[in-house]
């Protein structure tokens, strides 16, 4: 939020101050931390007039303006050698991170301990655009609190904004926006930034003009401004209102909350993961009109996805699927995958998912088996699963007629042999039969073209 912040030593204060972070008063006899751009901040009483904090906060304000201090003013006091390493560690683990995030390789990043704040709560950092002077005039040094977190919201102006902090993730994105004034068409590339860094549809924003129609109609421009970037534009939280009270805030900072629970716990954690675990919290506990965009995006990323990653993935698309009113789109998604992506494993998986009892018919098997039949080299697992649904489901049912349908696309000398040993059971009934027979006959030559 600061760029190359300057901190020097305070002197210890002769009354009792707060900490311009986390409102606790400053101790008399300890030195504190400072600096020259620290502003006073109306409406937040006590912090908001205060231009020092403790030592320790300053580490989660910035690390780095820390360790640049540290190494200009050799000031003595009790807990230096601890706050010295709890710096470096940090900057040691944004650097990796970054680099990592550039250049990626396989060493492990560092693990650093989460910042929080003294109340506890884990502290995460959320990417904003929209009027000068906004979270800036709202909250000291743009830190929000919430019930179970500390947001720090971070005015995204270059791609260093976007600069990873193990110690302090990213969890979300906010789009203020103005009623009384048009939308910047030239924010429009940190929204992409935004797809690409993983986050999740960004909250909508809109404060100003007394007649509610204008800022639903800002709503509607943003959330198609957000669809050209990548995202779900209805899965975009929207917050309206004449101005900017308590009621607003807090219905940001609940918003915040939902983004942070959807947020992997590890502090390392790069995009594929965010992904993965985004899709997997959707199934666990999300809305249900969630599963579907956080499947899209955990599509996105299966190329370069790690083996253990793409078999997450595989196991929520196949959760998905089964659920009827996803199952659709979900094979429709998947399919979308290049051959290189979509391995015959998967194709089998979700075709194990679409021929289960437990799961409704669905005519999505057939761009499924259609996929198979074009690519696949394995003649004989997609026919075996076929049979066995044959076999399984009443005769009359839709999945057993396009089982049988099918058969006879994909039939192989084996699969005829397993069809032809349930004809000659005793106990396979006359209609079962019939449609066995159709399953083994070949299928009808194309029609010549007069």
């Amino acid at each position: 939020m600061y760029w190359e912040l300057f901190l020097e030593f305070a002197t210890p204060p002769t009354e009792r101050l707060p900490c311009r972070r986390c409102g606790v008063a400053l101790a008399m006899d300890e030195p504190c931390v400072s600096s020259g751009v620290f502003t006073t901040v109306e409406g937040v009483p006590g912090r908001g007039a205060s231009k020092n904090m403790h030592v320790r906060c300053a580490v989660d304000l910035d690390a780095e303006a820390v360790v640049r201090l540290l190494d200009r003013d050799p000031l003595e006091f009790v807990g230096r050698a601890a706050i010295d390493a709890l710096a470096r560690a940090r900057v040691a683990a944004i650097t990796a991170a970054n680099k990592k995030r550039k250049k990626p390789d396989t060493t492990e990043a560092p693990v650093v301990e989460r910042a929080r704040d003294p109340l506890g709560r884990p502290r995460v950092r959320v990417l904003f655009t929209g009027p000068y002077r906004g979270p800036e005039s709202l909250f000291v040094d743009q830190t929000m609190p919430g019930p179970k977190h500390e947001f720090v919201l971070v005015r995204h102006t270059s791609i260093k904004s976007a600069r990873i902090d193990p110690s302090q993730p990213w969890i979300a994105a906010v789009y203020f926006q103005s009623a009384t004034d048009g939308i910047a068409t030239v924010r429009g590339p940190l929204l992409i930034e935004w797809s690409a860094l993983g986050l999740p549809p960004p909250i909508i924003v809109v404060t100003g003009d007394s007649d509610a129609s204008k800022r639903d109609a800002l709503v509607l421009s943003l959330r198609k401004m957000l669809a050209k970037a990548g995202f779900e534009a209805d899965e975009c939280p929207a917050l309206t209102a004449l101005s900017v009270d308590d009621a607003l805030l807090e219905a940001l900072a609940a918003e915040l909350e939902a983004r942070a629970a959807l947020a992997t716990e590890g502090p390392n954690a790069d995009r594929e993961e965010r992904l993965v675990a985004r899709l997997e919290a959707a199934l666990d506990a999300g809305p249900p009109e969630a599963v579907l965009p956080a499947a899209k995006k955990a599509l996105r990323v299966v190329g370069r996805a790690r083996v253990a990653e793409k078999q997450r993935v595989l196991d929520g698309l196949c959760r998905a699927a089964s659920v009827r009113a996803n199952t659709t789109a979900i094979v429709r998604a998947t399919l979308e995958l290049s051959d290189n992506q979509l391995s015959e494993a998967w194709l089998l998986a979700l075709a194990r998912t679409l021929l289960a009892p437990e799961v409704a018919h669905s005519s999505a098997i057939d761009a499924l088996l259609s996929r198979w039949q074009r690519s696949a080299e394995d003649t004989e697992a997609m026919p075996a699963l076929l049979v066995e649904a044959l076999e399984r489901e009443p005769p009359s049912s839709a999945r057993a007629r396009s089982a049988a349908a099918w058969l006879a696309r994909l039939g192989t000398k084996k699969s005829r042999a397993a069809l032809r040993a349930i004809i000659e059971r005793a106990d396979t009934s006359k209609s079962r039969r019939t449609l066995i027979e159709l399953a083994l006959a070949p299928p009808a030559a194309p029609k010549k073209k007069r």
